[in-house]
């Protein structure tokens, strides 16, 4: 991987070349006494679940990953229950001072992929045909505004189609999910006078009407989304890519844009990011021309000093560290166009790598101590 790579002695491209194979870790760490524990957003674990397995065989390293939600995973690394959290949305000020203890720890974010969030939905009778919709139409539709799938609104969009007058079932995720958060951003982005700026939240109250009932029903990560609109017609929600080809399930164009690995990438084309351990606040790649509109990346956040996490010891830093230069390997950013996500630009990679390379461990850099237990060891 040239990102690692550039500017090393021959000794040194040998060493991390070993390191990034597993080799040193087998032998050195060992495969039974180390598992890595993370959590979080669901958005991107069906790519994180290839990662794991390819880095178990690769090292014998377990690592354990519970897509539970963006806002569950925060919360465990602000508690140090976890040795890595995800998050499609980067962390605001209040999650900030709770996870850094109000700015006297580094967290970094890491993206680790970029995915697209697509409409689904069931509407028997269309087999085979697409369904375009826009910010505004979409707006309307999980602000309850748009009941009937033969809206005239709707009917605009889709002339070609013959739209029945059934009820539309809106389903969405039921806990804090970075999914939602993406969403809602899209949304008020193109629409802010239908989707206000108040109701862009990663919480499922921004799908309740002013009467206090909900505009549809709330379910469990994408897939218990995926799975809803799988067994209901006339339902109607939003999920990562990965999940809708998983589930076979119909997916609208936005803008008559389909989201495809090549228009989910083109949206962090010339991407302008904070550093690693900076405010991530506000940055999305959303709406971008040429692109599939509802794109985002989505991060694994890491304390810069790893002996904050409860259980923590310098083997198992050295294997969290190893996992995270793994994930940015290219071997590993190539799975993704495979399963649905979209391999990082080397901009970002390399952004990524230097802020692995200076983790810590009280005070000692993790990575340099891998560095000189492979030149030892060869």
């Amino acid at each position: 991987m040239e990102l690692i790579m550039g500017g090393k002695t021959k000794l040194k491209v040998f060493a991390i070349a070993m390191l990034l194979s597993g080799a040193f870790l087998m032998g050195c760490i060992g495969e039974s006494k180390l598992i890595i524990e993370g959590g979080g957003a669901s958005f991107p674990f069906p790519l994180i679940e290839e990662w794991i397995v390819g880095f178990n065989e690769e090292t014998g390293i377990k690592v354990n990953y519970q897509a539970e939600g963006s806002g569950w995973g925060i919360s465990q690394l602000a508690d140090k229950n976890v040795d890595f959290a995800g998050s499609d949305k980067p962390l605001d000020d209040a999650e900030r001072k709770s996870v850094t203890n109000d700015g006297k720890l580094k967290v970094f974010h890491l993206p680790e992929t970029m995915g697209g969030v697509v409409v689904v939905y069931r509407l028997d009778g269309l087999e085979g045909k697409t369904l375009d919709l826009n910010g505004s139409v979409i707006a309307k539709i999980f602000k309850g505004e748009i009941t009937r799938w033969n809206h005239r609104n709707m009917c605009d969009l889709n002339p070609e189609l013959t739209l029945p007058g059934k009820e539309i079932r809106v389903r969405h995720r039921s806990g804090g999910s970075g999914t939602t958060f993406v969403f809602t951003s899209f949304m008020h982005k193109v629409a802010p006078a239908i989707w206000p700026g108040n109701d862009v939240d990663k919480s499922p109250d921004v799908f309740l009407l002013p009467n206090g009932n909900d505009v549809g029903t709330g379910h469990k990560g994408n897939q218990g989304v995926a799975e809803a609109i799988k067994s209901e017609d006339g339902s109607i929600g939003y999920v990562e890519l990965a999940y809708a080809d998983s589930y076979e399930l119909a997916r609208a164009t936005i803008y008559g844009m389909e989201a495809n690995t090549s228009s989910i990438r083109a949206a962090a084309v010339g991407v302008m990011l904070p550093p690693a351990d900076g405010n991530w606040e506000g940055t999305d790649i959303l709406n971008v021309a040429g692109a599939y509109p509802i794109v985002t990346f989505t991060y694994l956040l890491v304390y810069k000093e790893l002996s904050t996490i409860k259980g923590m010891n310098e083997d198992k830093a050295k294997a969290l560290v190893r996992f995270l230069l793994y994930i940015m390997d290219d071997k590993a950013q190539d799975i993704a166009a495979g399963k649905g996500y979209a391999p990082l630009p080397r901009e970002v990679t390399g952004q990524n790598v230097e802020a692995i390379k200076s983790i810590t461990y009280n005070g000692e850099n993790v990575y340099e101590g891998l560095m000189n237990d492979e030149l030892v060891a060869g």
